[in-house]
């Protein structure tokens, strides 16, 4: 079951994504247990603080990696522009995100400004790889159009407002997941 016909470029991607994504979700939750009586205790524990720390930086570079070889199957696949915006968007958003948690760990605080351009930039970048999927029909057009407006909308609204910075990282699930479909691989081997 696991031989080089399985594991194409674009089921490696997809795994990669949707590991990237089980990161964000376990980073978030240690992140959200801080709530309550109970979750105040825990979230002044140290190790907890740590592992939350890890977990969501793992999980963006884990993501940025999974999107670089998304690009380079949209590049395959026909599309040379949107896709690399989306690429070269993201990669400048986990930068972001990562100078944040070091900030953050080094005792300075959560830097909001730092975190509001990760949200633009990452949002932006979600909206080019809708945009791509689009033009390459790589993946079925509702999961293209959720990521294009997606991005357009949460980059709007992330100007006006705050909003939680892993709301943009949301699309890559399905992404990922189509992604590891048999019926989405290309009919050569890759």
């Amino acid at each position: 079951m696991f031989t080089r016909q399985f594991w194409t470029e674009r089921r490696i991607t997809g795994a990669v994504l949707v590991v990237g994504f089980l990161l964000l979700v376990g980073g978030a939750i240690f992140f959200n247990a801080g709530q309550g009586s109970y979750g105040a205790a825990l979230a002044r524990d140290p190790a907890v603080g740590l592992l939350k720390s890890n977990l969501l930086s793992a999980g963006m570079v884990v993501t940025a990696l999974g999107l670089v070889l998304l690009e380079a199957c949209l590049r395959a696949a026909g599309d040379r522009v949107l896709s690399r915006l989306g690429m070269v968007s993201f990669l400048l958003a986990a930068g972001l995100w990562l100078v944040a948690e070091a900030l953050s760990l080094g005792g300075r605080g959560w830097v909001y400004p730092l975190e509001r351009d990760y949200l633009l930039f990452s949002c932006f970048s979600m909206a080019c790889y809708g945009g791509a999927l689009l033009r390459t029909k790589l993946l079925p057009l509702p999961v293209a159009w959720l990521s294009l407006v997606w991005g357009i909308v949460w980059l709007g609204v992330g100007l006006l407002a705050f909003l939680p910075p892993l709301i943009a990282n949301l699309v890559s699930l399905p992404i990922g997941i189509l992604l590891l479909l048999r019926r989405y691989q290309a009919s050569t081997t890759q």
